[in-house]
């Protein structure tokens, strides 16, 4: 099922950004310090011999460092950038790793390995002051998080998801992580617990937040986020036991354009949603919420997903939504009944599906621009329109149509 949080990406993860000092065009001469370091990286860990396009194969002792792949180097031959990433490392990093000694690494990406063992504290001991990014995502890491990892100097993306860390992350173990400038916070698809930490509040600089998919419990205020002007993306789908205070609702995150929240129990659209000026993908699927589809979801939003739920319909009156933004609608698994209303002509993809709608589809249906609609499983009853029969050769512009399971004629 499509995913509205998936596709918006500002910058790829992975990507090294330059660095301030030189660079130069050719390969520089590896300062032997720097080689010996990643030698010895690669001889405490385990590399698969199946894994042909493995960066460390390329580390050998006859050539520089600087040449080798996944290795960036600064003009003064100090290692600044290691992408070890999908080249079928295993073993543990502990805190004696050979890693630390490179004092000049920005940038670091370990992610889609098999590492395993806790994270050592060496990363967060200042062994490490220019580190900007680390990407250690997608390996099978356990323990707990090392609180001062979080109050880096330079640390502003943090990946740690798809691994198996523990834990409750204490406001009281980070009292230094008001200074820090983190931008991109990662801890999804790991077994953390506890409440939403709120020294994240703390992070004035944050622009992403993913904690999907942990077995985080309790209520989410809202006036947590109420101080990160920069934040974009907030993502707490799959913590079954949180809720969301509405409470105060003229809480605004001026920034915030991605909200996601499936799978939390939720029993309503949490109202604080309402005002947020540049609010624009919303998911909520898989929730318990019931009643009426708010109106003022079609104002500024262009993806919503509002699947597996218990809607019962749309609240009224059903205004004019010709100039709505909305391009993807997802309703499906829900308890909505009547007639299909006239949805804005400029919507691409539409999913009714497993519901209860009566009556026959509005015509309107014809001067609609969408690529997809999915109507199965309903009562619609009445003749298909003709342009749903011409719309692979004719001039209208469905790629895909489904109809099925309901009580059509023609």
């Amino acid at each position: 099922m499509h995913k509205a949080y998936v596709h918006i990406s500002v910058c790829e993860r992975g990507s090294f950004a330059q660095p301030s000092y030189p660079m130069s065009s050719t390969h520089n001469a590896c300062l032997r310090d720097q080689s010996s370091a990643l030698l010895q990286f690669k001889s405490s860990i385990t590399i698969d011999e199946y894994i042909a396009h493995s960066n460390l194969w390329s580390w050998e002792t006859n050539t520089s460092c600087c040449s080798w792949q996944g290795v960036t180097c600064n003009g003064y031959g100090f290692v600044i950038g290691l992408d070890a990433s999908e080249s079928g490392l295993s073993g543990m990093i502990n805190s004696s790793t050979s890693l630390f000694k490179l004092r000049r690494l920005e940038k670091l990406n370990l992610a889609y390995n098999e590492f395993s063992g806790p994270i050592p504290s060496s990363y967060a001991n200042n062994d490490l002051p220019n580190l900007t990014y680390v990407d250690l995502s997608n390996n099978q890491l356990n323990g707990t998080i090392p609180p001062s990892l979080f109050t880096l100097p330079s640390l502003q993306e943090m990946h740690l998801g798809q691994n198996k860390l523990i834990g409750i992350l204490d406001v009281e173990a980070f009292p230094n992580s008001i200074s820090s400038p983190l931008t991109w916070l990662d801890l999804s698809y790991n077994l953390l617990q506890g409440s939403i930490p709120k020294f994240i509040s703390k992070f004035t600089s944050l622009e992403r937040l993913d904690l999907r998919s942990n077995n985080f419990h309790g209520v989410v205020d809202p006036r947590l986020f109420a101080s990160l002007k920069n934040l974009s993306e907030i993502h707490l789908s799959y913590n079954i036991m949180i809720s969301i205070d509405s409470s105060d609702l003229l809480i605004t995150i001026p920034s915030l354009s991605e909200f996601a929240a499936s799978s939390c129990n939720l029993s309503a659209v949490p109202e604080f949603l309402r005002y947020q000026p540049v609010l624009q993908i919303l998911d909520l699927s898989n929730n318990q919420i019931q009643g009426k589809m708010p109106d003022w979801l079609w104002t500024n939003l262009e993806d919503v997903d509002l699947s597996n739920n218990s809607l019962v319909g749309f609240e009224e009156p059903f205004s004019n939504h010709s100039s709505s933004s909305m391009r993807y609608l997802d309703l499906s698994s829900n308890n909505f009944e009547g007639s299909l209303p006239n949805f804005p002509k400029g919507m691409h993809i539409i999913s009714l599906s497993k519901n209860n709608f009566t009556g026959a589809i509005p015509l309107t249906i014809c001067n609609s621009i969408w690529s997809h609609i999915d109507l199965s499983h309903n009562q619609i009853s009445g003749e298909i329109p003709s342009c749903l029969f011409n719309s692979i050769m004719g001039p209208y512009s469905f790629s895909v149509v489904d109809l099925s399971k309901n009580k059509l004629q023609g």
